[in-house]
């Protein structure tokens, strides 16, 4: 996949997670994609974001070193986003 996370995760219903399955199998086999991945959580669009979170979330469950140096972020600035979808993740 050579889409950005944002394209790939953007349309569809806001009900589904539409091809994040796709970037949670992308990030685990290529970790270095795992800071693309978190910049997504800022895309003006709240799906992508709700579906970035997701990823974040189910990555995080394989490989939670990954996450440790965004844990200060995590709890910052993404926990302050506004959003139900994103907090449950």
């Amino acid at each position: 996949m050579s889409e950005p996370f944002a394209e790939v995760l953007s349309g569809g219903h806001h009900n589904s997670l539409g091809r994040t399955d796709e970037v949670i199998g992308e990030v685990l086999a290529d970790p270095g994609r795992v800071e693309e991945l978190f910049a997504t959580l800022e895309s003006p669009d709240e799906l992508v974001r709700m579906r970035a979170g997701d990823a974040l979330e189910k990555v995080c469950r394989e490989r939670p070193q990954w996450l440790e140096p965004y844990a200060e972020t995590i709890l910052t600035e993404i926990g302050s986003i506004d959003q139900p979808s994103v907090q449950w993740h």
